[in-house]
């Protein structure tokens, strides 16, 4: 068998060739001219590709040395492109066209001829061999004929591959290349052509249109089988049943080729209805019939039996008995009836039907359309499950936005409506009615019609406990509801009680004019949302009266007086519990036994309250004045004084005093719920604390009273104590001055000689008035301070130290004391007052030596840090307690204050120490230990002079 490698017979190609492909568009073809390029790009060809739709783009994009063109359409530049892109010398290039009947659809048919002349000069012009894709059509041939005789040869598949038969046409002449004929295209072990046989051109269109016309049948009948399975499997129709069901006997009558097909369904345990149908020829519609399988004997075996019925010739329509005018009608010769089983059950049939002439089905027939009924039967199985579904799903939705508007409420009223119109529409139920905790919406129903049904409920004693659904009110037995309902052309009903908590508070009521089977998922969503109204209602109540709370605890807060602030929400009160009355009675203060209505809020002029309770003088009300609540509702027995039909007293009770009593009054019987009582509760909890406050205000004010008073007289008392300590002070100054000239005197011997004893007495006063001066310069110094007079100048702060401890070192004793001054060598400049800040230094050394024990050293030291001046004083004394250290600077304060206190002193050097201090910018710290001595250390700013 000859054989031509393609490979080879690339290699042998020459400038001017041109390669036709017939492109049928079917599955494989691809690797067929993926085969003749692949083997043109390992013959050495450059290839030039001319992109139009894209189809050679997975083939070429990993070939190397590929030179893209986009060409979807012919242009005027597009030939001088071509050629600048196709080399004059060299090899030849490969021009690949995807599609050249794209490339010639143009609206002047001599544009395509132009087109051809163009592609034909270049293929002259440059070294380019045409491979070009045509689509397969038989009508393309003749541009490969003669006057333009342009193709060496075309390739035409027959078959898919892998083994296709390829037929090669040579038009212009015999090439000894490829002989014209059949070939067998062979990709093992390399793409090649195997002849089979010659074919001339005359003989070969006849073959082709076989084959092509052969190839369209195929295509047809593989097309319908590949639907008919997809049908038959059927999940892209499930939300389309209809649809599905059209489409599907639509199939088979095109199929089967017979004139007529319908599909019935189940509309009850004995009817069917025809729900799709479709013809081949004209004539009367069975389409909306109905079928009564009582009074259809064949058509009930059929649905009895689940066996088909196969009449290829019907001598008789009678035998259809019912359904024998339908077949008349439509002139039915021949019929086939399979049904649609699933399970135990029939969901309906198939019919198909021969009007023309008789019919003969196969059992082939008949076993195609028994395949795709059971395929039907598990589909409307899951149409109709995944329609249960949908409305689930719908109603489910449904329930969520009603939760969704529940959570958002803002209008209690606006509610109502949302959720009726939300509720009717997820029920499909055109009239509604909703009552819930006093309010009303209803739609689709006459306020008149509605009051009249609700006055005929009442006089028959009907209340919604539990959930009521009646599919039709024909059914029921008669009663006066049942003719007022089907008088207002209400057939079906739906009512569902609401409840907050185990309260029923309202009724949910839906309705329609037509006669319908509640399913129980409509049921549940009903429930459902007369569960969250009732659950709404409750949140809202229980918002209201935490608002009002929290406005009643506001209130209550400030000490005001109760009557100005507990009014207008005792108006509030009111209106939330649609009470008759609203009071506050508080003991009366003359007589605690009494109670008055100090705070009233009323819906009308005429108080149900007495203006007092006296104790003992109705024993129904004894219990509120020990403490318990009592609650009254239309009872014997209840007290005549309020004339209410239902009556709440709350005794506001502290420890064990009864301050007053809450009283509520309704004109109607009222319902004591929890929640109720527990906000009442509440309120009567918070008039206890405000009634406390009140009287706590009120002792408060007199005690406040009393402290301004108090305040007042001690200030006066301080303001002479200041005034004495000066006074007393500018007076001791100046006698202390002469007593202190005459001992100074007395001791020179100015005034006689003196003793041993004499001069040892001397000094010893000596001593006491130098330490009483230094007490009144301190009390002097303190009065300047707090007086704000002050003389400022620059000082140097080690000269002062310098000058505090020479003067210091002549009065101490050497054998008791050792004094270390440790100065910088530099001055230390500050701002200040030099005689303050002497008697501060002296002062610091006075406590020191005092509380110093004997052999103890005190250390002196100044240094500077940053922008401030630290001046250090240590000793080795008794130290102060931890808890002393806050109060060491307090006036006249002393660590040991006792009248047998060991160290003497006023208590005020310290005092002095920081108030200076703290006058010149800067501050004191102490650090001291109980037994090891006491550090003070002073901060004073420093300046640069």
């Amino acid at each position: 068998m000859e054989t031509f490698s393609l490979h080879s017979l690339w290699q042998k190609a020459k400038r001017g060739d041109w390669i036709a492909g017939l492109r049928w568009e079917i599955p494989g073809e691809e690797q067929l001219w993926e085969a003749w390029i692949r083997a043109a790009a390992r013959a050495g060809h450059r290839l030039l590709y001319f992109r139009q739709d894209g189809a050679l783009s997975g083939i070429l994009q990993d070939l190397p040395g590929t030179t893209l063109v986009d060409a979807p359409q012919w242009s005027p530049d597009l030939r001088a492109r071509l050629l600048d892109l196709l080399p004059r010398e060299g090899p030849p290039t490969v021009g690949l066209w995807e599609d050249l009947q794209g490339l010639l659809s143009q609206p002047d048919p001599r544009a395509a001829w132009e087109i051809l002349e163009a592609l034909d000069r270049l293929r002259r012009e440059a070294p380019v061999i045409w491979f070009t894709l045509i689509r397969g059509d038989p009508d393309t041939l003749p541009l490969f004929t003669p006057p333009v005789p342009l193709a060496s040869f075309i390739v035409i598949p027959l078959t898919l591959p892998p083994d296709p038969l390829l037929l090669t046409l040579a038009l212009r002449e015999e090439d000894p290349r490829l002989p014209p004929g059949l070939y067998r295209l062979v990709f093992d072990p390399e793409p090649r052509l195997e002849f089979l046989a010659h074919t001339s051109v005359k003989g070969l269109l006849p073959l082709f249109e076989i084959l092509q016309r052969q190839r369209q049948q195929q295509q047809t009948l593989e097309q319908r089988m590949r639907l008919l399975a997809a049908l038959a499997e059927g999940t892209r129709w499930l939300p389309d049943l209809p649809a599905f069901l059209n489409v599907l006997i639509r199939e088979l009558v095109e199929h089967l080729e017979v004139d007529r097909g319908a599909i019935a369904l189940r509309e009850g345990p004995d009817r069917l209805r025809i729900v799709a149908e479709h013809r081949r020829i004209e004539g009367p519609s069975a389409l909306g019939a109905v079928i009564d399988l009582t009074g259809d004997p064949l058509s009930a075996r059929v649905v009895q039996t689940r066996q088909p019925l196969v009449l290829n010739k019907i001598r008789d329509p009678a035998l259809f008995g019912a359904s024998a005018p339908l077949l008349q009608r439509l002139g039915i010769r021949s019929i086939l009836i399979v049904p649609i089983p699933r399970g135990e059950e029939v969901l309906g049939h198939i019919g198909l039907d021969s009007v023309r002439v008789e019919r003969s089905f196969s059992p082939q027939e008949v076993q195609l359309v028994q395949t795709i009924a059971e395929g039907v039967a598990g589909l409307i199985e899951r149409a109709q499950a995944l329609e249960r579904q949908q409305r689930l799903a719908q109603l489910l939705e449904a329930l969520h936005r009603i939760l969704r508007s529940a959570l958002e409420v803002q209008n209690f009223e606006a509610f109502l409506h949302q959720v009726l119109a939300q509720a009717m529409e997820a029920l499909e139920s055109p009239i509604g009615v909703l009552w819930a905790a006093g309010r009303l919406s209803a739609r689709g129903i006459s306020s008149p019609i509605l009051a009249s049904i609700e006055d005929t409920a009442r006089k028959e004693g009907l209340r919604i406990t539990e959930t009521l659904a009646v599919s039709d009110h024909r059914e029921l037995p008669p009663s006066a509801l049942r003719d007022a309902l089907l008088q207002a052309g209400i057939r079906a009903s739906l009512s569902v009680p609401i409840r907050a908590g185990e309260r029923p508070i309202g009724v949910l009521g839906l309705a329609s004019p037509t006669p319908r089977q509640w399913r129980p998922e409509e049921i549940a969503l009903a429930e459902a949302i007369a569960l969250e109204i009732g659950h709404t209602v409750e949140r809202i109540r229980f918002v209201r009266h935490l608002r009002l709370l929290y406005r009643l605890a506001d209130a209550l807060s400030g000490f005001r007086d109760l009557h100005g602030v507990l009014q207008p929400i005792f108006d509030l009160i009111r209106s939330e519990l649609m009470a008759r009355e609203v009071g506050l009675y508080l003991p009366v203060e003359e007589d605690p036994s009494t109670l008055a209505c100090r705070i009233r809020s009323a819906s009308g002029s005429r108080s149900v309250f007495p203006a007092r309770m006296r104790r003992h003088a109705i024993p129904a009300l004894e219990p509120i004045f020990q403490g318990q609540a009592l609650w009254f509702t239309d009872p014997p027995g209840a007290p005549t004084l309020f004339p209410a039909r239902s009556l709440a007293l709350l005794p506001l009770k502290h420890e064990d005093e009864i301050l007053g009593s809450l009283a509520i009054a309704w004109e109607k019987p009222a319902v004591f719920d929890v929640d109720t009582q527990e906000f009442l509760f509440r309120v009567a909890a918070l008039l206890t604390t405000g009634v406390l406050n009140e009287r706590l205000w009120r002792q408060l004010e007199r005690r406040a009273r009393e402290l301004e008073s108090l305040t007042e007289s001690l200030q006066q008392a301080l303001k002479l104590r200041e005034q004495m300590i000066q006074n007393v002070s500018h007076e001791l100054r100046t006698p202390l001055a002469i007593l202190q000239g005459y001992i100074e005197l007395m001791q020179e011997e100015a005034l006689g000689p003196l003793t041993s004893e004499q001069r040892e007495a001397l000094g010893v006063m000596q001593e006491r008035l130098n330490g009483l001066i230094r007490y009144v310069e301190l009390l002097l110094t303190l009065q300047e301070i707090q007086a704000g007079a002050r003389s400022l100048n620059i000082l140097d702060l080690r000269e002062l130290v310098r000058e505090a401890c020479r003067a210091y070192q002549s009065r101490l004793d050497p054998q008791r004391h050792v004094l270390q001054v440790h100065l910088p060598d530099h001055p230390v400049w500050v701002m200040g007052e030099g005689e303050h800040l002497l008697l501060t230094f002296t002062e610091l050394l006075e406590n020191a030596v005092k509380f110093s024990p004997t052999g103890g050293t005190i250390q002196v030291s100044l240094a500077v840090q940053g922008p401030e001046a630290l001046l250090e004083v240590r000793d080795e004394g008794i130290g102060i307690p931890a808890e002393a250290i806050s109060r060491v600077f307090e006036p006249f304060y002393q660590v040991d204050g006792g009248t047998t206190r060991k160290f003497g002193g006023m208590g005020i050097g310290l005092t002095v120490i920081k108030q200076v201090v703290e006058a010149h910018r800067g501050r004191v710290e102490i650090e001291s230990a109980v037994g090891q001595g006491t550090r003070v250390l002073l901060r004073l700013p420093i300046v640069i002079p």
